[in-house]
């Protein structure tokens, strides 16, 4: 029976080498499939890049080395399979984690975190692992707090309440410190304005 073998590197920088990378790993994992004599099977690997910014690195061999124009239809110009999780469209998934794992994730690098939260707070309950799984990609604090032990021992995700509440908090706070640097800048510059004047009426 035929079987294909899938492998996922997770990429959170644009890397101008990860094709030349992939085509070293695919090389290198037929090797070891040819040492230890096991059935050669199809190799699928894949990169999942979960950086902000559009992918500017290559995606095939020929991007990184110049091939003469008389060489290029004999040439093997190996392709990688590249997605960048922030454009995975989750209505042609079909596995609920990934869905839920990819609406988070978006929704996280798009979404105020206030918003975010308010939005899950009435979602049906999250999975705990695609959480967890989505803070660590995202280096996500606030993601990582939601997520507890019940007293069954069985992760669970409970606490939008407080974490919207700190968020908010957080908000009223950051809103009263610019408004007094602000009033403090105003008032600074109304005193330069008023010392100008006298200045000039003298």
């Amino acid at each position: 029976k035929a079987v294909a073998v899938y492998g996922l590197e997770l990429q959170s920088t644009v890397e101008k080498w990860m094709t030349l990378r992939m085509m070293v790993y695919d090389a290198l994992t037929y090797t070891e499939m040819m040492k230890n004599q096991n059935q050669m099977c199809a190799l699928i690997s894949m990169v999942l890049y979960t950086g902000e910014n559009k992918w500017s690195g290559s995606h095939r061999l020929s991007d990184l080395i110049s091939i003469p124009e008389e060489s290029k239809e004999i040439v093997e110009d190996y392709g990688m399979h590249l997605f960048h999780a922030l454009d995975i469209d989750v209505k042609k998934l079909r596995n609920p984690d990934l869905i839920e794992f990819f609406m988070l994730f978006q929704d996280l690098h798009r979404l105020d975190r206030t918003v975010l939260f308010e939005k899950y707070r009435n979602h049906p309950p999250l999975n705990p692992e695609v959480v967890d799984a989505v803070a660590v990609l995202s280096n996500c604090k606030d993601l990582e707090l939601l997520v507890t032990v019940d007293k069954e021992g069985k992760k669970v995700c409970s606490n939008f309440d407080r974490i919207v509440r700190e968020l908010r908090n957080e908000g009223r706070a950051e809103g009263r410190v610019e408004g007094i640097v602000v009033g403090r800048a105003e008032g600074k510059a109304e005193g330069r304005s008023e010392g100008l004047l006298e200045g000039i009426q003298v």
